[in-house]
């Protein structure tokens, strides 16, 4: 959005705006995927701050702030932190997100679409990430906090996606925690960092 905004003809200063909706919904699909990812948030009460594209206004403060509340797929009590560099031609910005319980298998309409995995079962305890990112790369931190979690590795043959029972199983037995933290340890975050393919949802 920060390219978006820089490229208005008109110009403009808000100093506050606020947003509230009941459900919105997004769509997307990616070049490889033959289904879109699908996302919902509900209850949405959102405050974005410092909004311009007035060039004498960014050389002193080039940052936008949006703050906004709601519930991940209807469920997830979410509190979501953007900071926009609208100034930066690289278009950084910086996030932190934190989402409450909720079922991971709400999750099943983005993991299997861009993943090709399928939650089976699964309960998120909460999620807390805070990164920093631009057009070609991110990096940061995340905690994840979840119980009972068990995945289905899905292929695509003659034209129908199953599951690979065989890659399942041995995901479910070596690659993934059940849960997280195991019973008797600590959460400790782990440190993220990925190339942006720009084919591809961020």
């Amino acid at each position: 959005p920060q390219k978006e905004l820089r490229d208005l003809k008109q110009k403009f200063k808000a100093d506050s705006i606020s947003i509230h909706c009941n459900r919105f919904n997004y769509r997307e699909l990616e070049p490889q995927a033959k289904t879109e990812t699908k996302l919902f948030f509900t209850d949405i009460n959102s405050t974005i701050s410092n909004v311009t594209n007035i060039h004498q206004y960014l050389s002193k403060n080039p940052e936008a702030h949006l703050q906004i509340n709601g519930k991940l797929m209807g469920e997830g009590e979410m509190n979501l932190k953007i900071d926009m560099n609208v100034g930066s031609l690289k278009n950084k910005f910086r996030v932190e997100a934190e989402c409450g319980p909720m079922s991971l298998q709400l999750m099943n309409p983005v993991t299997e679409a861009s993943m090709k995995l399928s939650i089976r079962e699964g309960f998120n305890q909460k999620l807390i990430t805070t990164f920093e990112a631009n057009e070609d790369s991110s990096y940061g931190s995340m905690r994840f906090s979840y119980s009972d979690l068990k995945i289905s590795v899905l292929n695509d043959k003659d034209g129908s996606i199953n599951e690979d029972k065989f890659i399942s199983f041995i995901a479910n037995t070596f690659a993934v925690k059940s849960d997280n933290p195991r019973p008797g340890k600590i959460l400790t975050p782990v440190n993220v960092k990925a190339k942006h393919n720009k084919q591809r949802s961020f």
